[in-house]
Parts: structure tokens; C-alpha cells; sequence
């Protein structure tokens, strides 16, 4: 539960913030699985833009 109040705070701070369109947050919230649809590696970066702003977001595959 707390990893999804971190991923709403998260989606709210771009979106109202750095004004970020909600189309853009969808694989924010989906999470890793949602990235891996869309069809980015998971090892490498997702960037996106918005009023000449740019904002990584890195998602590591971790192993138990």
C-alpha cells in the first residue's frame, strides 16, 4: 500500500508541478510491468517531456 500512496504522490507532483498531461503518467501508473508493455527495457531510462522540462525516470529489475 505504501508503494501506491508513493507512485500517487509521484503522479500529482508532475502532473500539477511540472504540468505533465495525465496521458504522459500512464506507465507511471502501471509501474515496472506497465513500462515493460510499452516496450521499454527495463534497464535503460524513460524520458519525458513537457514545457522544455525533462524528467528520467529509471526502473531497475530487481532479483531475490
Amino acid at each position: 500500500m505504501a508503494e501506491n500512496s508513493s507512485v500517487r504522490a509521484a503522479q500529482i507532483l508532475l502532473q500539477n508541478d511540472l504540468g505533465f498531461q495525465p496521458k504522459l503518467l500512464q506507465v507511471l501508473k502501471g509501474g515496472i510491468f506497465a513500462w515493460r508493455d510499452a516496450g521499454f527495457n527495463l534497464e535503460s531510462g524513460l524520458a519525458v517531456e513537457s514545457k522544455n522540462k525533462k524528467l528520467a525516470l529509471w526502473a531497475r529489475l530487481k532479483h531475490r
